[in-house]
Parts: C-alpha cells; structure tokens; sequence
C-alpha cells in the first residue's frame, strides 16, 4: 500500500439524462472512491456546469453530495464533479454527465369556430352568433383604397360583443359581380400608406390576439381578380412587412384545398393550379400566420379531394404552419355531416374553421332533409345547417 494518501475518485451518477419542459429537475449524487487512510468525515463535493448553448441551471446545493439540479432553459448541458478526502486531495478526475433538456411541446390547439353571417343587422348576427355558440366572426371586407382612418363598425360590433375577428382586407374590393386587377405597381405606395394606418388604428383599439388581417378574398379566383398574380404576392408580402412590428397576424386571402389537391397530383394545365403552388411556396418561405383554404361541400357532386384531413396535414407539412379556413361553405349537405366536417377540422388541427352563410336558405325543410340551400340562418332563425352547428358546440 502507498505510503501517501492516494487521491479519490469521482464518480456522478444521476436519476435522468433527458427531459422534456415542463419537467425540469434531475437528482445527482456523489459515489467518490477513496482511500481508507482518508478521514471519511471531511468529504468535500464540488459539483458545477459546463453549457454548450449559452444556459445555465440552477444547482441547489454546489456542496452537498446528493442535490437537485433545476433547468430553465432548453439546451444541452454537462454537469461536472469533484470530490476532496480528509486529507485534502483532490480527485484525479472530473466526473461529467451530459444532461439534454428538450423544449416544451406546443400547446394543444384548439380549433375555434365561426362564420361569415351577412345579410342582416350587426344586432341580428351578434344574436345569432351567439345562439350558434361560435367563438370568431368575419365581418364583410374592407377596401383601402379609400381607407380615411378607423375600424369598421362591423368589425368593432363583433369585437365588443366578445368575438374573435378575421378581417379581410384589400386595396380594391371584389365580390363575385366585378374582376379587378391585382394591385397595380402605381397602386403600392397608397397601399403601404394605408394598410400602416390600418395597422395603427388597430394596435391602438384591439387586443392583437383577438385579430387576424386576410389580404384579399380567393385571390386565384379568376372571377374576382386579373392580371399578374405576382402582384398580389408583393402585396401580401408588404402586407407582412407593415404588420410584422406592430404584432399583428396576417394571412392570405385562401387557396382553394381542390387545387392543393391538385397541386399534389402534379396536374398542369391550369394557370390556377399555377398560382396554388406560387401561393403555397410563399407560404412556405413568409411569416404568415396560418395558411388559408377555403373549401365547399356539396353533397352528389364527385369528392376532389381526397380527404380533408390527410391533404390539410400534407398542407400543413408542405408549408411548414397550420392550416385554418376563414370560409367553409356547403350546399345539399345533410344536416348529420356538419358534425364529421366539425370533427375533421380538430383532428386537422385548424386554429380558425369558419362556415360561409351563404344566401339560400333552407328553415322550412323538415329536420333530417337536405339542406338545399346553404345559409346559416334567416333573420333569427337558425337553417337546419345551422341548428347542427349550434348543437355541435352547445
């Protein structure tokens, strides 16, 4: 046996080497081995970290031979440890475990239902709204063009009364009875100017989180808008510069999931087709909040899609976001498969699902028919459409 006092050594061990936020303690202990001529009551543990990522956690007891070590922060950190005997001799080694700490997983989403109710008094669709018991409201599109300051009093009457809020907004509006042109290179600063004073009116008298802005409406809709569609990618992509500072989410004004299906078949032959894949590869590289699809079933018509969830969630990968709807309209649907296109659109993972009310309404056909028409509702009263909404969220 040596003469001297042979130095001992460390040895760490410890309870996990992952974990994944919000769980963020591990328990280390000190096993040294030491000489038997040391004096056994003066062990001294030294424990510290080394961070590759910049962190730091927090070790409770620097000293004491068992303890826990708290993290804060994902990363990757290496915990170390030395131990002196009563002699005062240090370890020969350095004890390291290497310690992965993952980020919290995102939060669930929840999918939060609404429509586009029209047609009606702000009073009369706030009432129906609610009977519906929907969470979120498009209010009709605002055109800047002659944008003078202010919200819309639709938009604030929805806002007041507690809904969320996806506001389209253009610089020229369209509604079907008239084709404008994508925003003209002329038009571009007073679309600047304009959609920054929008933004300002907004941050100064709206919760940021309760709003959502959709540039345009369809913009490959070619009975709405003409000319080069590279335009309208300038505009939304200005629209995203502007809004960006100010903390407001921006979409665009939706793709049509027919044409993503078809984007996915690698069918051509369509300019439309086209624009589908320029729009999904800008969603793809822009900071747009969730991409847009707007969708119709029609009950006896062949199905173009293969089924929504599986081609929403090849969307949602193909751009690397969610996929929401600010406009899902159906026509001759029976009232039993609202709930199955309620039910998709969770396990889809939509953030926003809205129904578009259109202007056929249905209340007089018995419960359980078609529903030939495809509103909501009529004044107060709900169509059978949307009875099977209301009873899906009551």
């Amino acid at each position: 046996m040596p003469s001297k006092n042979v130095p001992p050594i460390d040895v760490m061990t410890v309870d996990k080497t992952e974990i994944t936020l919000p769980e963020n303690t591990i328990h280390i202990s000190h096993k040294g081995s030491y000489d038997p001529r040391a004096d056994k009551g003066a062990k001294v543990v030294a424990w510290d970290t080394a961070l590759k990522d910049g962190y730091d956690c927090n070790i409770v007891d620097h000293a004491a031979i068992e303890t826990d070590v708290v993290f804060t922060d994902a990363g990757d950190y290496v915990l170390s440890g030395h131990c002196w005997d009563g002699s005062h001799m240090i370890s020969t080694n350095v004890s390291e475990v290497s310690i992965k700490v993952n980020p919290a997983p995102p939060p669930p989403i929840k999918t939060s239902f609404g429509a586009k109710l029209q047609k009606d008094t702000p009073s009369n669709l706030i009432t129906v709204a609610n009977s519906m018991h929907l969470k979120t409201m498009r209010p009709a599109s605002l055109a800047l063009d002659t944008y003078a300051g202010g919200l819309p009093k639709a938009l604030t009457d929805y806002y007041n009364a507690g809904f969320n809020i996806v506001q389209n907004v253009d610089y020229t509006n369209t509604d079907g009875g008239n084709v404008v042109d994508y925003l003209p290179v002329t038009e571009v600063p007073k679309w600047r100017k304009n959609f920054d004073l929008l933004c300002q009116n907004i941050t100064n008298n709206l919760d940021l989180k309760r709003i959502k802005i959709a540039i345009g409406n369809e913009p490959i809709n070619r009975l709405y808008y003409q000319g080069d569609f590279n335009n309208y990618l300038n505009q939304l992509s200005i629209a995203i510069e502007i809004a960006k500072p100010y903390g407001i989410n921006v979409v665009s004004g939706a793709m049509h999931l027919r044409l993503v299906q078809a984007v996915k078949n690698n069918l051509t032959g369509d300019t439309r087709i086209v624009y589908t894949k320029q729009l999904m590869d800008f969603e793809k590289s822009h900071d747009t909040w969730a991409c847009n699809i707007h969708h119709q079933f029609e009950e006896g018509k062949p199905n173009d899609i293969e089924d929504f969830v599986t081609l929403s969630n090849w969307l949602s990968a193909y751009v690397s976001k969610s996929v929401m709807s600010n406009e899902i309209s159906m026509k001759s649907v029976q009232p039993i498969q609202i709930s199955k296109f309620m039910d998709d659109a969770k396990e889809a993972k939509y953030p926003i699902y809205m129904f578009w009310s259109g202007d056929n309404f249905n209340g007089a056909l018995p419960t359980g028919a078609n529903s030939l028409g495809d509103a909501l509702n009529q004044g107060l009263v709900l169509s059978h459409i949307g009875e099977s909404v209301r009873d899906y969220l009551k």
